[in-house]
């Protein structure tokens, strides 16, 4: 039999970045730099953005903003990450020395796959969570909040980020780190434990062999499938799901059975439980989601009886989701 394993995220972010401060920017929008300084627009010298990714909470990142908005509001950073493209599912903060009011509340976090001057045009980034930074109970000075997970099955080698609410009224946002969790590049990697049944001197025993498996992006949705389930109150299962057809739809030459149906079997009981536990509740009864989970059951149970299948259509949604 085969047992799975899917690696759990990891940190993507290095002490080695290299960010890019910035002031009175919105997701979608232009970036304008912030440079060194004690003024609107600036960071103090020793309190510039690479303290942000020193793993050293005694250092910070401190930008004033302006006050046309709110001192410290719409300032953040964007990076290129050093480990090269990757798929962003968690980011988490630290807090700094002193002024809870300072802390960040809420943020945006956008990814793009441009480079050089682009990354500072608005058109450029692709929004990927607007929400909680984990810091809306107060850790304590120095301290790490909770990792805020979100749902992304698209790489991005570049990431910028946004603070859109602070703590209270003060005259700028700072913290002492920001992290981000996912998977580098297309290809976490999935450890299979095939236990061989042999045969000596007439008696059978079972042999554990350990191998591991590059597969695609789809795979994520093994490790995160209860967390795309547990938010499926909007319409954003649909897209996850359309990626995952890119492991589903591959032709006969890609097609690994070995690792393709032990993701599938380990997805399988998740999905029913879900239809299962929702399929009689009010909240469904109106709600797209649940056929598409019908749906995507029935599909993976094909191809693990008949193997992979082109669809036109199905491939068509794909590409648009990827």
């Amino acid at each position: 039999y085969i047992h799975v394993e899917i690696s759990a995220p990891i940190l993507l972010t290095s002490t080695n970045e290299t960010p890019y401060g910035i002031y009175e920017t919105i997701a979608s929008g232009d970036s304008n730099p912030s440079t060194s300084g004690m003024g609107s627009g600036n960071y103090p010298p020793n309190e510039n953005p690479s303290n942000a990714f020193d793993s050293n909470v005694t250092t910070k990142y401190l930008n004033f903003g302006t006050d046309e908005v709110e001192w410290g509001l719409n300032t953040g950073l964007y990076l290129t990450l050093q480990r090269g493209t990757s798929i962003a599912m968690g980011l988490r903060f630290s807090t700094a020395n002193d002024f809870p009011n300072r802390d960040p509340l809420f943020v945006t976090l956008e990814g793009s796959n441009q480079s050089n001057a682009s990354l500072n045009l608005g058109s450029s980034w692709t929004l990927i969570y607007s929400g909680s930074s984990g810091l809306a109970t107060d850790p304590g000075r120095y301290s790490w909040g909770e990792i805020q997970w979100f749902s992304n099955s698209i790489p991005y080698a570049s990431y910028r980020l946004l603070i859109t609410q602070k703590r209270g009224s003060e005259n700028s946002v700072q913290y002492s780190g920001f992290q981000l969790y996912g998977y580098p590049r297309l290809v976490p990697q999935l450890h299979l434990k095939i236990i061989q049944n042999t045969t000596t001197n007439g008696l059978e025993s079972s042999v554990p062999v350990t191998c591991t498996t590059s597969i695609t992006t789809s795979s994520v949705i093994v490790e995160y499938v209860t967390h795309i389930l547990s938010k499926c109150n909007d319409n954003d299962i649909l897209n996850p799901i359309m990626v995952g057809l890119g492991l589903m739809t591959q032709t006969e030459e890609f097609y690994n059975s070995d690792s393709i149906q032990s993701i599938f079997t380990a997805v399988l009981p998740l999905l029913a439980e879900y239809i299962i536990q929702n399929r009689n509740t009010e909240q469904h009864t109106d709600n797209s989601n649940l056929h598409y989970v019908y749906w995507l059951l029935c599909k993976m149970t094909g191809v693990m009886i008949a193997g992979p299948q082109q669809n036109s259509l199905e491939m068509e949604h794909t590409e648009k989701a990827c």
